[in-house]
């Protein structure tokens, strides 16, 4: 026999018996097609965020994870660069203690070590991080979280560790659904007014961190003003006594006069000029106003701060002019709440 019959037949030989070694056989490999989906299948139905696994193979990768680099990372446990098993699990908790990065021990363990005084509550006073993620676990809003709302559940929220800027991937001011992360039934309740995205003030509240005053600021919400609509709600529920301070930028025109001279900033008019039946035709024309709930409209005009909000309810926005349909442009206001 020569030495190549002899090499052909060892290489049969050595094909056909690998599976004795580990390796699979032929039929093996024919079989896997049919068995790996059935076994993604079960993965998937018990993973988390998989609405991002683009190529189904249970595992998320930085390009495929809809988010921030932080986001990213609050959710890699173990750093290696990819989200798979623990990671994705339904009911999986990352059991840890708190770092510069943020908050990730919600387990039973780590209400007690935050709970200093034992009451089965914990306070703001006892909370010791980003007051955002303290607001966004305290579903009733009533300043203090309960174990149940601590340690939350699929139904409430999914992704307690991420911030409002970490999930706003398009930094627009606010979350829609294919950014939000948790669940349909916590964006519903979360989304007060119903329009299918979620401000800052809807998804962590009024609250923010306290300045060197000690009072509690919100941070900046940018809304944009249509000249076209009467009143653009803001998504910010403020409260009596509050202190606005808002920054407007950005040039209307008011009328379709082709000479396009007919401009106004927040503070009105370029030329004075007034409307006679606009809810300010005192003030020039097309100046920025605002109002809150159902109480009468008070003028902002080109920012600064609001001594004190006189009632409570939703901040709505608007132009003083008393016809709109021919009005073009938009201003982009910048709000920040403080108490």
């Amino acid at each position: 026999m020569n030495a190549q019959l002899k090499g052909h037949i060892w290489a049969a030989v050595a094909c056909a018996g690998m599976s004795l070694f580990g390796t699979p056989t032929v039929q093996e490999l024919a079989a896997e097609p049919q068995q790996r989906p059935q076994a993604q299948r079960q993965n998937q139905q018990n993973m988390r965020f998989r609405a991002m696994d683009a190529n189904g193979d249970g595992r998320i990768t930085r390009q495929e994870w809809r988010g921030n680099a932080r986001s990213f990372r609050n959710h890699d446990w173990d750093g290696d660069g990819v989200l798979a098993g623990e990671e994705v699990r339904t009911g999986a908790v990352r059991n840890d203690a708190t770092d510069t990065e943020g908050f990730y021990n919600w387990t039973a363990a780590g209400f007690r070590a935050l709970d200093a005084n034992g009451d089965n509550r914990i306070t703001r006073a006892e909370w010791r991080d980003d007051p955002e993620l303290f607001v966004r676990a305290d579903r009733n809003r009533d300043n203090v979280l309960t174990q149940p709302e601590f340690l939350g559940d699929e139904a409430i929220d999914l992704d307690s560790e991420d911030r409002f800027d970490d999930l706003d991937v398009n930094n627009n001011g606010r979350i829609e659904r294919d950014e939000w992360h948790g669940t349909r039934d916590a964006f519903d309740w979360l989304d007060r007014n119903n329009d299918g995205r979620l401000t800052r003030s809807e998804t962590v509240g009024n609250d923010a961190v306290a300045d060197t005053t000690g009072r509690r600021q919100q941070a900046n919400e940018v809304v944009v003003v249509n000249a076209q609509t009467r009143w653009t709600d803001t998504g910010i529920d403020v409260t009596a006594g509050d202190r606005l301070q808002v920054r407007a930028e950005g040039t209307i025109v008011l009328s379709s006069n082709n000479d396009g001279t007919d401009t106004a900033t927040a503070a009105g008019s370029r030329t004075g000029r007034k409307a006679a039946d606009a809810p300010f035709p005192q003030m020039p024309a097309g100046g920025l106003i605002a109002r809150v709930g159902d109480s009468g409209p008070f003028f902002f005009g080109d920012g600064g701060s609001l001594g004190q909000v006189p009632s409570t309810g939703r901040l709505f926005l608007g132009v003083n002019d008393d016809f709109l349909r021919d009005n073009r442009g938009e201003f982009r206001v910048t709000i920040t709440v403080s108490r």
